[in-house]
């Protein structure tokens, strides 16, 4: 017997249009909406009813162009896609299925992999939630009701669709099948269900926007989708998030940004850290630098942590001390923290960890975090590039595989390219950095201009990149964000950069391959080959010994930890890599002048909007022993 029967649902408004139940007949009309609205390309033209009522009522409740709407479940979803098409600026999208980030939009919308029912996102986030044909698939239905209500501001709508039919249909089969097939799970709801999911949404903190009188006396049984040899139709629901609790704190608070690093270390944290400075000056906010915790002013400490910063080993002695001096902690890790079970424990329940995303939290295997991407640079850029392509890469010196492929590309296209380089002032990369930024240098010509010194000042590097039309970028697959490619979104030109973790982060327009196969296939059989030895330490010293004679270098710890952070590629997956890399084509001048026309640049998502969010509401966990 449905709860809904024992415990009346109070309606505290009623809308127009804010459910709908599809009748036969009306699918084609829906269809041919969806054809109007000139999108590329559809998945399931099915999914006409859900995308058209939804961009309806969020029209009808008022919701702006630059509010934050968020899909959940938005693997081949179209409804982000009209949104975009239709001016709206903020559109997030979170799955389970990696794929996700294979969607023909992610440059314009932000997609990323996650679960709905524990999204990791902060906390009174949105101003909209999207939810279709996802809660029939095994959802747990009171962890997403739950979790949608944490992220999204007070009277912010929920919109959801779910496959209906007023009585029950058993897919006994049809799981069957699809369980064989390696699918979800799949449920017609009946007029009970949907009644009974209604009240545990008014339990969690959802008002329903529609008579629930109206469902309750639904007789029809128009069943216009066939799915299966199953016959059934779509319900259509919108639902207002109330909150009793007030909101955070507000944002009456100065903060102490901590690096545990020498103040003589300068690298892309030292960059992020300045950059975080002025950010919280331009919102208000009073802030400062500092490299001991002893030396904090403030009641909130915000330490930028990345695996190779020199005193990051001190970080569970660090947060210790800083918790029993009162502070709120927040630590922000820039990458996989790569160290024992007991230190990642310490860190995340001890301060409030800060992720770039859910995967760098996965390989970790935390479970207390929170996401915020990159912070944009928010810089003005006059624009100077004229119509001839020029190409600009940037970054630090000792990443010259990387650049010597932009290099490559530019001169088999016949194009101009621009190169700042940067050497970055710590003692165990300087040696390195410097035969690098030499090694380049001699690849300088009429076209290609190199330019290189002790960290470029941001001045000098926004004049030399502002005369490219496109940037582009090489950077490899490790598990960690890209400040290179965040600072070149200011600029508002394509992005174009090989397929990786930091270009699926920074929504870049992902390719392939560049120029040539062959470097990839190197670098891939070597991640093979090394993520394998650093899991298999019996054999390891043998082959490091054979592979740093291969590759003409030393292999370091530092090398090393770079292939630890790897995703685990078994060799089915890696097979899969190689094919891939042998049936892409070459980048192209007439896809670059396509991407120039087409003005393909890459929204950006600004990670100090999710970092304001999360100093506000974030509450730091109770102190735990220190680490072993």
């Amino acid at each position: 017997m449905p709860l809904i029967t024992t415990q009346s649902v109070e309606v505290d408004s009623d809308l127009p249009n804010m459910m709908k139940i599809l009748k036969s007949g009306e699918l084609e009309s829906y269809q041919h909406q969806l054809r109007q609205s000139g999108l590329e390309s559809v998945y399931d033209w099915n999914d006409a009813f859900d995308c058209i009522n939804t961009v309806q009522a969020i029209k009808e409740l008022g919701i702006g162009q630059s509010d934050r709407i968020i899909n959940l479940g938005a693997y081949h979803d179209t409804s982000l896609q009209m949104l975009d098409n239709l001016g709206y600026q903020k559109l997030y999208g979170i799955d389970k299925n990696a794929d996700i980030y294979n969607d023909a939009n992610y440059n314009r919308i932000r997609y990323s992999w996650g679960n709905i029912e524990s999204t990791h996102l902060p906390k009174s986030f949105f101003d909209c939630a999207v939810c279709l044909s996802v809660i029939e698939h095994g959802v747990g239905q009171d962890k997403f009701l739950a979790e949608t209500h944490r992220i999204l501001k007070p009277g912010s709508p929920l919109i959801i669709s779910t496959d209906f039919y007023p009585e029950k249909i058993s897919l006994t089969t049809a799981n069957r099948i699809g369980q064989k097939l390696g699918r979800w799970s799949w449920n017609i709801f009946s007029k009970d269900e949907l009644l009974d999911f209604i009240y545990s949404a008014r339990r969690k903190g959802f008002v329903p926007l529609f008579d629930v009188d109206k469902l309750r006396s639904y007789q029809n049984r128009d069943a216009p989708i066939k799915h299966l040899g199953v016959h059934y139709t779509f319900a259509f629901m919108v639902f207002q998030a109330e909150h009793d609790s007030p909101r955070g704190g507000g944002r009456h608070f100065g903060v102490s940004i901590l690096l545990p690093c020498q103040p003589t270390e300068q690298g892309g944290i030292s960059i992020y850290s300045n950059l975080l400075l002025r950010r919280f000056s331009e919102a208000g906010i009073e802030s400062e630098l500092t490299y001991s915790p002893a030396q904090t002013n403030y009641s909130k400490v915000l330490i930028e942590a990345a695996h190779g910063l020199s005193r990051s080993r001190e970080l569970p002695a660090i947060i210790g001390e800083l918790r029993c001096l009162g502070k709120e902690v927040y630590t922000e890790y820039h990458d996989s923290i790569l160290d024992s079970r007991e230190f990642k424990q310490y860190v995340a329940r001890n301060s409030v960890l800060i992720c770039k995303a859910s995967e760098i939290a996965e390989y970790d295997g935390v479970d207390d975090y929170v996401i915020a991407p990159h912070a944009s640079y928010n810089l003005q850029i006059k624009d100077k590039a004229t119509e001839q392509i020029c190409l600009g890469t940037f970054g630090f010196g000792f990443r010259s595989k990387r650049i010597e492929e932009v290099i490559k590309l530019a001169k088999k296209l016949d194009v101009k390219a621009k190169i700042v380089t940067s050497i970055v002032n710590t003692e165990t990369i300087t040696d390195q950095t410097e035969v690098a930024v030499g090694k380049l240098r001699k690849l300088s010509t009429d076209k290609i201009k190199v330019l290189s010194g002790q960290m470029v000042s941001e001045g000098r590097l926004i004049e030399e990149m502002s005369e490219c039309s496109h940037f582009i970028f090489a950077h490899m697959s490790t598990l960690s964000a890209s400040g290179t490619m965040t600072f070149a979104k200011s600029f508002h030109k394509p992005i174009i950069a090989l397929n990786s973790f930091q270009a699926k982060q920074a929504q870049a327009i992902r390719v392939p391959i560049f120029a040539s196969r062959t470097g990839l296939l190197r670098d891939q059989t070597l991640q093979f080959v090394m993520g394998l030895l650093v899991r298999w330490h019996t054999i390891h010293v043998l082959l490091l010994e054979v592979l740093s004679a291969m590759h003409a270098r030393p292999i370091t710890s530092a090398y090393l930890n770079h292939f630890a952070k790897q995703p685990k590629m078994n060799f089915r997956a890696f097979l899969y890599e190689i094919v891939k890399i042998m049936r892409a084509k070459p980048v192209t001048k007439k896809y670059l002048e396509d991407l120039a026309k087409r003005r393909a640049t890459s929204r950006d998502d600004d990670g100090f909007d999710y970092l304001l969010n999360i100093l506000e509401f974030a509450q730091t966990p109770r102190l735990t022993p220190s680490v072993t």
